[in-house]
């Protein structure tokens, strides 16, 4: 199976890391061609879109912003055989991209960076649930798991969740990163310190516990914890993550409406 990639930005390069040794070479077109540095540890080949029909690509997967998918779909349409495209593109729907592309070969995903780890939860969906639907599921598979969304429309909330989610978490372990700074000697300590600290969440899910269950391990009655937990449901903390994937939502769906 032969892949291409148009725009090589993080989610490409996080995808290309997941699939490094699955799919060599895998065909790379961006603005800046690839440095000699990128191939030594990656099997990545640079491509013209001229030269799509002669590489004859099974999947192009588009990783472009949304401004620019316009511009690169028309410049595909002179092909007679299309490779089947996959969309990497938030907000942007299928119809529109099959108008762009002048081709109904067209699947929608949402994966996360977390596929240069093999652990990305990438969304898919598509109009038609062929071969090319079933070998686009298999390629996800390679950097991590995949949910099959049963509308379109889905993929407003599955961005807010699950593609913009981690950045979302980061943003809140920076203010635990500071406050671990306090009692770590030195940076190199304040990296192991904070590792252990973080990698430790994913350790105690990963014992198969439910999350309550992991916050009563940890909270007693009257004491520090239960006294922390209390002050963030006063809070309302979990609204404010809720407000912050609803603003998400609502990027996703004004996109849409800016590239019909």
């Amino acid at each position: 199976m032969k892949l291409g990639i148009i725009g090589y930005g993080n989610i490409a390069k996080a995808m290309v890391a997941g699939l490094d040794g699955k799919f060599n070479p895998i065909y790379v077109n961006d603005r800046k061609p690839q440095s000699k540095k990128a191939y030594r540890k990656k099997s990545l080949q640079d491509f013209k879109i001229d030269d799509i029909e002669k590489i004859n690509l099974d999947f192009i997967f588009i990783c472009v912003k949304p401004k620019d998918v316009k511009g690169v779909l028309h410049s595909l349409q002179q092909f007679k055989n299309k490779p089947y495209l996959i969309s990497v593109v938030a907000g942007i729907n299928l119809t529109s991209l099959e108008n762009m592309y002048n081709s109904k070969k067209v699947i929608r995903i949402m994966p996360s960076t977390a596929a240069k780890y093999r652990k990305s939860v990438t969304g898919i969906f598509a109009k038609s649930k062929g071969r090319e639907y079933k070998l686009a599921i298999s390629v996800l598979r390679e950097f991590g798991t995949v949910c099959e969304l049963t509308s379109e429309s889905q993929f407003h909330e599955f961005t807010s969740v699950l593609g913009s989610g981690q950045a979302f978490i980061f943003e809140i372990l920076k203010n635990y990163r500071s406050k671990i700074n306090k009692f770590s000697k030195n940076s190199k300590e304040l990296n192991r310190n904070f590792y252990n600290f973080i990698s430790s969440v994913a350790d105690a899910y990963a014992d198969g516990k439910d999350l309550e269950d992991l916050i009563n391990e940890i909270r007693s009655p009257k004491g520090t914890t239960h006294a922390g937990i209390i002050s963030l449901k006063r809070d309302k903390v979990k609204n404010k993550i809720d407000k912050a994937f609803k603003a998400a939502e609502l990027r996703s769906k004004e996109i849409q409406n800016e590239y019909k």
